[in-house]
């Protein structure tokens, strides 16, 4: 018995290593397909598939074009959650402190967790009606600006993924838009360069929504601003969409001049 439980031991240590073998390599790589991960970690194909499977599961990985894997968005949530993340926020927080100075309004930083989309820092509005999503807040991707906003530039097998999932859940609350027409709103997005929420996910409420882009050009967060729809009028929407865009863009640029910053340090290290 003694025997049989240290074997278990040993076969689920082995996983688990492997396992995170496999997030460490796709952490140092855009992309990696099955081919090569097993030649690096030096098991056979069949293994590494089943392995990420199982993260693909639990939204560790996800899948790019072809057979390449990602980083998933459960990774990033937890990792920015080990950090404070610190490291987004701190980055991001003076261009939210201008932009809820410019136009009053409430401003939230949020990411991708599975199909929701998650608010990880705050700027408050000081005006006594405004909108305030708390830390923490969670709302389905395809009703929101954040998750327009970053669904956008996922590649087409990923998106394609997110659709058949929804399509087959009937319970959606606001009901799913359909296939076509949420095509054309996100091909939108694309093109100005910022996502509308027009009373979508709370009613008496709009948002504007647009991505913020790493090194590798992965939307891996969205700059938000919403306010009561009495006080922002629909021709309101793409000043208050030019202004988040512009300030998504600089955080954008802010990450990826860390990102290269601290790459060239290690380098400098090793």
């Amino acid at each position: 018995m003694q025997q049989k439980c240290a074997s278990d031991a040993e076969r689920l240590s082995g996983s688990l290593e492997r396992g995170l073998a496999i997030l460490v390599a796709l952490a140092d790589h855009d992309e990696m397909s099955v081919s090569e991960l097993a030649a690096a970690q030096g098991v056979h194909r069949s293994t590494i598939t089943r392995l990420l499977q199982t993260l693909e599961e639990m939204s560790f990985v996800i899948r790019g074009d072809g057979n390449h894997w990602r980083i998933g968005p459960r990774f990033v949530e937890i990792g920015a959650r080990a950090l404070g993340q610190a490291s987004l926020r701190d980055l991001a927080r003076p261009i939210m402190r201008q932009l809820a100075e410019a136009t009053n309004e409430s401003v939230q930083l949020t990411i991708r967790s599975g199909d929701e989309m998650f608010v990880i820092d705050v700027v408050e509005s000081s005006q006594a009606v405004r909108v305030g999503l708390p830390l923490g807040h969670r709302a389905p991707l395809y009703c929101t600006a954040t998750g327009k906003a970053l669904l956008a530039h996922v590649p087409e097998s990923e998106l394609e993924a997110y659709l058949d999932r929804i399509e087959n859940n009937n319970h959606q609350n606001p009901p799913f838009p359909g296939r076509v027409a949420f095509l054309a709103d996100l091909a939108s997005v694309r093109s100005r360069g910022y996502a509308i929420n027009d009373e979508e996910h709370l009613a008496g409420v709009r948002f504007v929504g647009a991505p913020i882009f790493d090194l590798g050009q992965h939307a891996v967060a969205a700059l938000l601003i919403g306010a009561p729809a009495l006080r922002l009028k629909r021709e309101d929407l793409p000043s208050h969409g030019e202004l988040v865009r512009q300030g998504a863009r600089q955080i954008s640029e802010a990450l990826r001049f860390q990102t290269r910053n601290s790459s060239s340090a290690r380098n400098g290290m090793s």
